[in-house]
């Protein structure tokens, strides 16, 4: 079962930006506290991560599905919601 924390989180944006517009992904099903989204096309990833951070903050990796080794654009580390929104948003092109 998905850490508390990262349910929440998905539940938001899902409620925020629409479940149709920010897919799940669990490519880390055996890590409790990590999760993916994809946008509606399934080609950019964001990995969002809980483990071993304050409460509300977020490990977060941005990645290109079409390219074969999954570029890591860019990381953000110990980032706070309202960042990871930003993030999201710009990523996602939402």
């Amino acid at each position: 079962m998905k850490d508390k924390k990262i349910t929440r989180l998905v539940k938001y944006l899902q409620a925020k930006f629409g479940q149709n517009e920010i897919l799940l992904v669990d490519f880390w099903d055996s890590d409790n506290c990590a999760i993916g989204l994809t946008d509606k096309t399934e080609q950019y990833l964001m990995y969002i991560s809980v483990y071993n951070m304050k409460p509300n903050k977020f490990f977060i990796s941005l990645e290109n599905m079409q390219i074969s080794e999954g570029l890591h654009s860019k990381e953000y580390n110990n980032i706070k919601l309202s960042d990871l929104e930003i993030q999201l948003i710009s990523h996602f092109n939402l």
